[in-house]
């Protein structure tokens, strides 16, 4: 879960944004995948990770669970 209010939120994303611009340097070895996109991908992966980033913030401030959700969803498994 990701959230204001949640701490897995956290640590989970931070997994997965630590990982991230790896994976996309690991997608730039795949076959058949044209020049200019593995280039980019190579190369490129920071400006999409920092794109992430900043859209991220501006469209999820309060993560992709938020508050509500997270409180909908605990009362949902009680």
């Amino acid at each position: 879960m990701a959230g204001a209010e949640s701490v897995l939120g956290a640590v989970l994303g931070g997994m997965v944004f630590t990982a991230l611009p790896e994976v996309l340097r690991g997608m730039a070895t795949i076959q058949g995948l044209p020049l200019w996109l593995a280039q980019f991908l190579r190369d490129g992966r920071l400006i999409v990770f920092g794109l992430l980033i900043v859209l991220g913030t501006i469209f999820f401030p309060q993560g992709l669970v938020t508050p509500e959700l997270l409180k909908r969803w605990r009362k949902g498994n009680s």
